[in-house]
């Protein structure tokens, strides 16, 4: 946006994380500390994005304003959850009950909260109500002081304008906090922008616009995304502390509009110079016995793969098909699924967050000739211990465990969680403790050019699920305050993590009866899965899928 860059004090994409920093664009160099572990997700609109947890992630940088008297502050939020009674706090800075300019995510009411003070120490805040209007959105957001009043952007449509100070006070901390103020920010965030004086709604309009572009572009020179996961779904690798290792499976899918096809290796041996894929691990993530053993499963006929251990300490997998079927291609939203063997985690840095990279090459579009080349990166959990794959819980529908697929009526389905135990309790983590045990709810959703005809409906269909859990009071359903169901929308299949405010354990016999509501399905009849997991700390432990 070359009419505004020379006011431009801070610029932070949050598309990449590197030796714990994120890189601020402008010539001012005000790049971000990150603190607690955000992780870097895809993303359809972005390329990637900054996760935040809402427990202890964000990203402090130094003072961003340049003075008192004018400001633009530019952000693409997408909130995890909305209306759940708690602020959240995305961009701003609090020291001695002073704030600096802040924003938040309201407690209800889909409001945007904003404060700040003048330089006398008069507050001047309010909330906006009805900013937010959906979980898992991307918002922009855009507040604006020009001279004695705040005007307010929603997607760059004016919103709201309010009286505002001569001059707001700037705080005498020297620090700005992205993901947190008083409190934390659960959901994403993406180019968090500060100018020194008010922009135009043009010019917000055009900042929304380089935004996107930039987006399309990366998709463009990125049209193969990838998730590695375990046998349970879940993109974790396990400390192999000698137990048998686990499998690992590599999912590649098109994200293009166009088929890609394998083009014809000049050697039918995997090398560093000869793949069609290769994956690469951090130093220290995979154990001695998995560098030395790792190979594809037997099902995996026509791949080729080897390994390697680079200079740097990574390791990397090579896969190489050295004979492309003819005519065969990876068509839009088709995904391919290769599989490793006895990959295990190296168990000297305990339960930990990596990365591992795809890199692809000699690949190309159906009907052209210029090949392909690229890479993506995704997050992997290292954890200690899987725990048994069936644990004491029972899982079960009460009543019906049917849905109506005319793709427009809502049904409702109840779920129960049982300890089976006869005599024993399951002892619990409360959702304040570092590691609060969690049950996660999800189940196979059809996204936008994909056929998933086993999904429980398309990703439209879905898109207003809500779980909560209930109870019985002098017959009658209430809410259970017990248990507190939070959505998580950053994968490709919503998730449910249900979590305990204050309990230590669950009884002998005890249950727990989830509602889930608004469900919509218009995929054709037969069955589908429910999937209960169950993680203690980083343990995470499956209970048996569901079909219904």
């Amino acid at each position: 946006m070359s009419s505004s860059d020379n006011d431009l004090t801070l610029h932070l994409p949050l598309d990449e994380i590197e030796d714990n920093s994120v890189l601020d664009e402008t010539e001012n160099d005000n790049d971000g500390t990150v603190n607690g572990h955000p992780r870097l997700l895809p993303d359809d609109l972005f390329g990637s994005c900054c996760d935040f947890d809402g427990a202890d992630d964000f990203v402090e940088i130094k003072d961003p304003f340049d003075n008192s008297d004018a400001f633009t502050i530019s952000i693409w939020v997408r909130p995890a959850v909305i209306n759940d009674g708690t602020y959240h706090g995305f961009i701003g800075h609090e020291s001695g009950g002073v704030r600096e300019p802040g924003l938040w995510l309201a407690p209800s009411d889909g409001g945007l909260h904003y404060d700040s003070y003048d330089a006398g120490g008069t507050r001047w805040t309010d909330i906006l109500n009805n900013f937010f209007t959906s979980e898992g959105v991307w918002v922009h957001v855009a507040w604006v002081k020009d001279a004695a009043q705040y005007k307010f952007y929603r997607g760059g449509e004016l919103f709201a304008a309010k009286d505002a100070p001569t001059q707001f006070n700037r705080g005498t901390s020297g620090n700005y906090w992205l993901g947190k103020i008083d409190n934390f920010w659960k959901g994403q965030l993406a180019h968090a922008r500060v100018y020194k004086r008010a922009l135009t709604q043009e010019e917000i309009a055009e900042l929304m616009l380089d935004d996107q572009t930039a987006a399309s572009a990366f998709k463009r020179g990125h049209p193969l995304e990838f998730s590695v996961y375990d046998d349970d779904q879940q993109p974790v690798l396990v400390i192999s502390d000698g137990q048998p290792d686990r499998r690992l499976h590599v999912e590649i899918a098109n994200s293009s509009q166009r088929a890609i096809e394998l083009a014809q290796p000049a050697s039918p041996t995997p090398t560093p110079d000869n793949y069609h894929f290769e994956l690469k691990f951090r130093p220290g993530t995979l154990s001695a016995s998995a560098r030395t053993q790792l190979g594809l499963a037997a099902e995996q006929k026509g791949w080729a793969v080897s390994r390697a251990q680079q200079a740097d300490g990574t390791f990397s997998v090579y896969f190489l098909n050295p004979a492309p079927n003819d005519g065969a291609a990876l068509q839009p939203g088709q995904s391919v699924v290769l599989t490793l063997q006895n990959v295990g985690a190296e168990g000297g840095g305990g339960s930990r967050g990596t990365r591992v990279e795809l890199r692809y090459s000699q690949l190309k579009y159906v009907g052209e000739v210029a090949q392909i080349e690229g890479s993506r990166v995704q997050h992997l959990e290292i954890i200690n211990e899987r725990g048994k794959r069936n644990i004491p819980l029972h899982v079960g529908f009460l009543g019906p465990n049917r849905v109506l697929n005319d793709g427009h009526t809502p049904n409702e389905l109840r779920l129960r969680i049982t300890n089976s135990l006869g005599e024993s309790s399951i002892p619990l983590a409360p959702k304040t403790s570092d590691a609060p045990s969690t049950f996660i709810i999800s189940f196979d959703v059809q996204g936008d050019g994909e056929q998933r005809e086993w999904a429980l409906g398309t990703s439209g269909d879905l898109q207003h699920v809500e779980v909560n859990a209930v109870r019985k009071e002098g017959g009658e359903e209430v809410a259970d305050a017990s248990w507190i169901a939070t959505r998580n929308a950053e994968g490709k299949s919503p998730e449910w993590e249900l979590t305990t405010p204050d309990k230590d354990s669950l009884g002998p016999g005890e249950m727990i009866q989830l509602k889930l509501s608004n469900v919509i399905s218009s995929l054709p009849s037969g069955q589908t899965n429910l999937y209960v997991r169950y993680k203690n700390g980083r343990a995470l432990r499956s209970t048996p899928a569901r079909e219904f």
